[in-house]
Parts: structure tokens; C-alpha cells; sequence
């Protein structure tokens, strides 16, 4: 069966699909713990990002890896979503499907954790000095991370 939008055209297709993202947003909002932790983090990383960014194309790299943790998410929680629908027993190919997505998220963060320091001059990862003290292997860099920071904002 066919969908009666998809014969939309134009602005009204247009207006339909930012309907339709705004109802999507405010559902991951309402029902997803992770993106509701995450849309908080991000309302702390992206203003951070923009002030301890230099120049343009570094402000929108901090940025714009904080957001695709948020993307990444949704597409997860999606994914979820529409396996549950499908079936809530268990199934191998239930688990395998939410646990590649749930892997996606994990290696997104990790890469937003782990942003590369070029130069020890001023600090380039804002999440790892937010999202990552936990992570194994990187409390020695979180430190230096937070000291170049603390440094940088006296």
C-alpha cells in the first residue's frame, strides 16, 4: 500500500517533512534515555565548541562531531524501535540488528572522545574533557586535556 504523502510535491512536501522530522525529534526526546542524556551533553559541547574553537573550520569540526552523536542515535533508536515493532520475543537477528546499531553509537562517541590533539597548545577534543573520564585508557589525557583548558580559560 502506498503512502497518500507520497504524491506531495514542492513547499507542501517540504512542510510535511519538517513536520515529520520535528515529531521524530520530539519522540526520541520523549522516549529514548540516551538521546536525552546526549541532547544535554550537547547543549554544553556545542556552545563550548564554538567559543574554544579557532577559526571556522575547527568550530565546525567540534560542532559537527558533537551532532553526529545525536544523529548516530536517533538512526540507533530507530533501528530499535522498528525491531520491537516487529517483535518483542527474543531473536538472533533482533539482537544482532540492535547491538550493530548500539555499536555505532559506541564507535561515534569513541571518536568524538578521542579527537586528535595536533598541537599541545590549546585543546582540540571538548568531549574528552566531558564524556570520556570513564573511558579505559585515557584518564592520563583527560588530565592533560583539563589542564590545557583551565589554562586556556584564566
Amino acid at each position: 500500500m502506498e503512502s497518500p504523502y507520497k504524491g506531495k510535491t514542492g513547499l507542501r512536501r517540504l512542510m510535511n517533512a519538517a513536520g515529520y522530522s520535528l515529531s521524530g525529534l520530539a519522540a526520541a526526546a520523549r522516549h529514548e534515555d540516551a538521546f536525552r542524556q546526549e541532547l544535554v551533553l550537547s547543549a554544553i559541547l556545542v556552545p563550548l565548541g564554538l567559543w574554544l574553537g579557532h577559526g571556522g573550520v575547527e568550530r565546525a569540526l567540534l560542532v559537527g562531531s558533537v551532532l553526529l552523536v545525536l544523529i548516530v542515535e536517533l538512526l540507533n533508536s530507530a533501528v530499535e524501535a522498528t525491531v520491537d515493532r516487529v517483535s518483542l520475543e527474543d531473536h538472533s537477528l533482533a539482537k544482532r540488528a540492535k547491538d550493530i546499531g548500539s555499536a555505532a553509537v559506541r564507535m561515534i562517541t569513541r571518536m568524538v572522545c578521542t579527537t586528535a590533539i595536533p598541537d599541545t597548545s590549546a585543546p582540540r577534543s571538548i568531549a574528552s574533557m566531558v564524556i570520556c573520564d570513564s573511558a579505559p585508557g585515557l584518564p592520563a589525557r583527560n588530565a592533560e586535556v583539563r589542564s590545557q583548558l583551565w589554562t586556556r580559560c584564566r
